[in-house]
């Protein structure tokens, strides 16, 4: 119960295991899990035969587990919700930042005014390319490794800009930036799509718009100090960091919610799940009970 009940951010349907789980006993987890997860009962189905000497003192433990498994199953998905909020307030930041900081960088640049159009050209070519070959790469490396290794670029690219001597080099780290960014916009907006509910996505293209008006606020904050806009540039090259690390101490917990790749260690393994659940699921299906209202 716990395992099947873990495999889920959402779980619809828990396979339950004992030949002496009785009507009251299911009835009891419908109610838990009802409770647990804020919504209506999932289905179950009953797989006989899988544990022996099943008796009633273990089915009050196997619930005492669902409660805390599902429990941790909540808790886990709104830790990886947040993670992708933050994910793309981050994304938004850079994005207008570039209008706000350009009346100074021209008098350093010592370029024409329209040269800004440039830049923000190679950013948006950079993205839409990123973007149509990102379903590549989650397939190849999963959504956590692109997710890091995008946001590390978008912050390697703040970086150098912020330490950028010419406009030609702003030009040149405008295209990881672009290709970060695009990155990270496609693989989490695709990860939400297939593991969140709908009204999620709109919540995080809220976060987008979060973060594209404060990046302008930050970079205000630096420039009404003198410090210049160079500053700007590395206090949200500094906030890209750290979400680095955050991606990357979480990396292993990406795997738990999408299918392992071949070739990965524990393939054969999950084969062997895989196998083990389809074959519960042959099983006769416990019926839901009816409402008495």
């Amino acid at each position: 119960c716990a395992g099947a009940a873990a495999a889920f951010l959402d779980p619809e349907e828990i396979v339950l295991c004992g030949e002496a789980l009785g009507p009251a006993h299911l009835e009891q987890v419908r109610r838990q899990c009802a409770k647990m997860l804020a919504g209506p009962p999932p289905r179950f189905t009953l797989a006989e035969n899988f544990l022996e000497d099943y008796t009633a003192g273990v089915a009050s433990q196997t619930l005492e587990a669902l409660e805390c498994a599902l429990r941790g199953s909540v808790q886990m998905a709104t830790l990886f919700l947040a993670m992708i909020y933050s994910a793309f307030v981050s994304l938004g930041l850079p994005d207008s930042m570039l209008g706000a900081a350009w009346p100074e960088m021209v008098a350093g640049f010592a370029v024409p005014v329209e040269s800004a159009g440039t830049a923000a050209m190679v950013t948006s070519l950079c993205t839409v390319i990123s973007s149509l070959f990102t379903n590549r790469l989650v397939a190849r490396f999963g959504t956590g490794r692109t997710t890091l290794f995008s946001v590390m670029l978008t912050a390697a690219a703040l970086t150098g800009i912020a330490l950028a001597p010419s406009f030609l080099w702003l030009c040149v780290l405008a295209v990881p930036l672009g290709l970060g960014a695009g990155a990270v916009d496609a693989a989490l907006n695709n990860f939400v799509a297939l593991h969140y509910a709908a009204r999620h996505m709109s919540w995080l293209h809220c976060c987008w718009g979060l973060g594209a008006t404060l990046g302008p606020v930050i970079l205000s904050v630096f420039l009404g100090g003198h410090n210049g806009w160079r500053f700007g540039y590395g206090a949200v090259a500094a906030l890209q960091w750290c979400l680095v690390l955050a991606l990357a101490a979480t990396l292993r917990l990406w795997g738990r919610y999408e299918p392992r790749q071949p070739g990965e260690p524990g393939q054969a393994r999950a084969g062997t799940s895989t196998q083990g659940k389809d074959r519960a699921r042959n099983h006769a299906a416990v019926p839901a009970p009816q409402s008495q209202s």
